[in-house]
């Protein structure tokens, strides 16, 4: 299997970091990025696997968007890491379509869920049924998550 990329926002990238810990842990391959605009340059990767962000990070709302309108790029995992596990952000994070959180104390969970992802979608061979959803909100952004 070629080397598989979990992409690191702002500080979760340097390499003392837990976090860049239990991705290179996972056998993937851990690559920083500083912000929205830079990770722009990944999206043409074939490897990527998983995206982590600080729950903090300023214009996360926008990564969320950018990515779930993408149709490339709609089911890559986008994982907030999050300092309490109880935080109110939360709830705002799941509206934006994130898949997952990991607190920073309980970064040692991190590694067996990358390893899941990065084997691969288990459901790529089902048939796949055809219709139509209609989505109502007056707020575009919310309609396409």
């Amino acid at each position: 299997m070629s080397e598989r990329t979990v992409v690191l926002f702002g500080d979760l990238a340097a390499k003392d970091e837990p976090v860049a810990r239990a991705v290179r842990r996972a056998g993937v391959r851990p690559a920083g990025v500083r912000d929205v605009a830079s990770f722009r340059s990944l999206l043409e990767r074939e490897d990527l696997v998983a995206a982590l962000f600080p729950a903090g990070m300023r214009g996360w709302e926008e990564l969320c968007l950018e990515l779930r309108t993408d149709q490339e790029y709609e089911d890559l995992p986008l994982i907030a890491v999050v300092d309490n596990p109880w935080d109110e952000a939360l709830r705002r994070l799941f509206m934006f379509s994130i898949d997952d959180f990991i607190a920073r104390a309980a970064v040692d969970q991190l590694a067996p869920k990358l390893v899941a992802v990065a084997a691969g979608n288990p459901y790529a061979d089902m048939m796949h049924f055809t219709g139509r959803v209609i989505v109502a909100d007056p707020d575009p952004g919310r309609r396409a998550l």
